[in-house]
């Protein structure tokens, strides 16, 4: 079949994808998004409870994250006591229970590159 593929120009390959909760996720012991221009850097991230995760804004610009409801993952209360983060400011944020919290920039809330997902395991 994948021969079959190949000779028609068509490339056949699979893709193992982790399910965001996975346990056996790698966390990142030190978190980290960075905020410029173009967006968030990363966009997922997989932390343990309680960790701090840094916001470090890097552009020019402020920016003010909110829980985004939409995707379907609930309240992210942590992201309203950010309140605004101006440029060049740092914050950090601490979720305590499991799961995941997806948050946006609420001055962007239809910008992709503005959407985040923290993943507590």
């Amino acid at each position: 079949m994948a021969l079959a593929l190949a000779a028609c120009g068509s490339t056949y390959f699979t893709s193992p994808t982790k399910d965001l909760l996975d346990p056996s996720q790698p966390r990142e012991p030190d978190p980290v998004v960075t905020v410029t221009a173009a967006g968030l850097s990363p966009q997922t991230l997989h932390v343990s409870p309680a960790v701090p995760t840094r916001i470090v804004n890097q552009d020019t610009v402020d920016h003010a994250f909110t829980a985004a409801l939409d995707q379907g993952y609930g309240d992210c209360p942590e992201m309203k006591g950010l309140g605004r983060i101006a440029a060049g400011q740092t914050v950090a944020v601490s979720i305590q229970r499991y799961g995941v919290c997806a948050f946006r920039d609420a001055s962007q809330p239809t910008n992709p590159a503005f959407l985040g997902l923290i993943v507590v395991h």
